[in-house]
């Protein structure tokens, strides 16, 4: 299509998450603000969290996206570029001049108000409120009519808010992990700290695809050469209950345009007009070039 592209592989990159995006610059020549940045990062060795953070620093002004490359059934996630191939890397491309239009689609419908962690330990949360916290869960479940109890797992979110209060954001979704009776707690796969807040977000298939269609069919973009969708593994059938939805939608918006996608455990993209990239789950993230 006439854009410039260059490949890159940074290999042992777990411990190195913070300076990967120093590297990549420093490889590729810090990029631009019209340029696109794909990464792709081992799931199960590199911490995507710590990744992320280390981004916008070495990045600035670029449009970073990314997603998480999968195991194999019997082995490990493993990335190349070129001849060179390895696990606990971080591969990827640049487009220069891409000039991206980008559209997020998360899945999760808010059950609650946000609400004030009061108490936490480690990943675990222990007060909402000034209740327990998994009285609080509880409830959350009951209004989404799913069995509360600890034997019985549901696909009941916690959903992650950050920046300021009553400002414009998204919940960033988190599975619920772990449950504690005793403790009256339950955890989520990142640290949690007294006064972050939270909603609780339920699957829903139906709210999720008329999401997704509301945020395709809003992504200003005429005539795009090429797209790239990045999509959760926990979308597809598994949320729409049919293969092809997220296909199909993007194709009836944008009939001609040439379209790659991967599917995996995470995806990295800039939320609420911010450049700098979150990580998401349950999340289909589209970028049209025009």
């Amino acid at each position: 299509a006439g854009y410039e592209a260059e490949p890159f592989l940074v290999a042992d990159a777990s411990g190195s998450e913070a300076r990967a995006g120093h590297e990549i610059a420093a490889r590729l020549g810090e990029p631009g603000d019209e340029d696109l940045l794909v990464l792709l990062a081992d799931s199960q060795s590199v911490d995507v969290n710590a990744l992320s953070q280390g981004l916008p620093e070495a990045l600035d002004g670029a449009t970073v996206l990314g997603a998480g490359a999968a195991a194999v059934p019997r082995g490990r996630p493993l990335l190349w570029s070129g001849a060179e191939h390895c696990s606990d890397a971080v591969s990827g491309w640049i487009l220069r001049g891409a000039r991206p239009r980008v559209s997020v689609a998360q899945a999760g419908r808010a059950l609650t108000e946000p609400l004030t962690v009061t108490r936490a330990r480690g990943h675990w949360v222990l007060g909402i409120a000034g209740r327990p916290a998994l009285d609080v869960y509880e409830e959350a479940m009951r209004l989404a009519g799913l069995d509360a109890s600890p034997e019985s797992p549901s696909p009941l979110l916690v959903g992650l808010l950050e920046g300021e209060e009553g400002g414009a954001e998204e919940p960033l979704a988190r599975n619920v992990v772990g449950l504690d009776p005793a403790r009256r707690a339950f955890s989520v796969p990142e640290p949690m700290y007294s006064g972050r807040r939270l909603v609780f977000l339920a699957l829903d298939g139906e709210d999720a695809r008329e999401e997704l269609a509301r945020r395709t069919r809003g992504l200003d973009s005429h005539d795009p050469r090429f797209g790239l969708y990045l999509n959760c593994r926990a979308r597809g059938q598994a949320l729409f209950g049919e293969p092809g939805v997220e296909v199909r939608e993007i194709a009836n918006v944008f009939a001609s345009c040439p379209l790659v996608g991967v599917t995996g455990p995470f995806q990295l993209a800039p939320l609420a007009g911010g450049r700098s990239p979150s990580v998401l789950t349950y999340a289909g993230v589209l970028a049209l070039v025009s």
